[in-house]
């Protein structure tokens, strides 16, 4: 693991021991999730969960009856889940997202709040790696920033694009030197209209961030198909 991704290692372990995600409910996004897959006939397939933590999302999803392999950065994270589903630990995985490899495909892929983390060309080549690892006619499930959140920490901008989107370094904080994504709908149509047919249009999601921290958080949602055939 190189420097950058041993910082991001750490500061996912220190977050998770400190407590993060601990006593807080999976998002309502799941049940979209389980029905969609439902609708695609996928419920009975086998999935991935990229970015899966400490289990906030991914242990209701296996407690729904879901077949759902979980990876992680952060080996604490990992460990919490152990934890708690015991039967479960040989379907986790301590990888980077990029840098996994698997010799079979998977017919749905979750992400929830991380394809956001990196720079803007390390966060495009998300898509095209869920690309690579659904197959045909899979489903992913993404949530991901809207540059419409009030950033309220201090940070450094470090990149922008012609579709409004932009890249900041928190200069402060849990995740100082850490270089997160906002995305705008334009980016994020551009980027997937290639890979995916769309399922559920994209949809934000506006939170308050819960005392002393303040603003709105915001978040995208959408739900995509791997295109059924190789359009060329």
């Amino acid at each position: 693991m190189n420097k950058g991704l041993n910082l991001v290692s750490q500061k996912w372990d220190d977050a998770y021991l400190s407590g993060k995600y601990a006593n807080e409910k999976p998002i309502p996004f799941v049940s979209d999730i389980l029905t969609t897959l439902k609708t695609y006939n996928l419920f009975n397939g086998y999935g991935l969960y990229a970015g899966c933590g400490n289990g906030r999302n991914y242990i209701p999803l296996v407690d729904a009856g879901l077949q759902l392999a979980g990876l992680d950065i952060s080996t604490k994270a990992l460990g919490q889940i152990k934890s708690k589903l015991p039967k479960n630990h040989n379907q986790l995985i301590n990888d980077n997202f990029l840098e996994y490899e698997t010799s079979g495909l998977f017919d749905y892929l979750v992400s929830i709040q991380v394809f956001q983390h990196g720079t803007e060309e390390e966060t495009t080549q998300y898509y095209s790696k869920t690309a690579s690892l659904l197959k045909p006619g899979g489903l992913f499930f993404l949530r991901v920033n809207s540059t419409k959140t009030q950033i309220v920490r201090s940070h450094t901008i470090i990149d922008t694009n012609i579709y409004g989107a932009k890249t900041i370094t928190y200069t402060d904080g849990p995740k100082q030197e850490l270089s997160i994504h906002f995305f705008s709908k334009n980016e994020l149509e551009h980027i997937t209209q290639d890979l995916f047919e769309t399922v559920m249009p994209l949809r934000e999601v506006v939170m308050d961030r819960e005392l002393p921290e303040m603003g709105q958080w915001v978040q995208w949602e959408g739900i995509y198909r791997k295109h059924a055939k190789d359009s060329s």
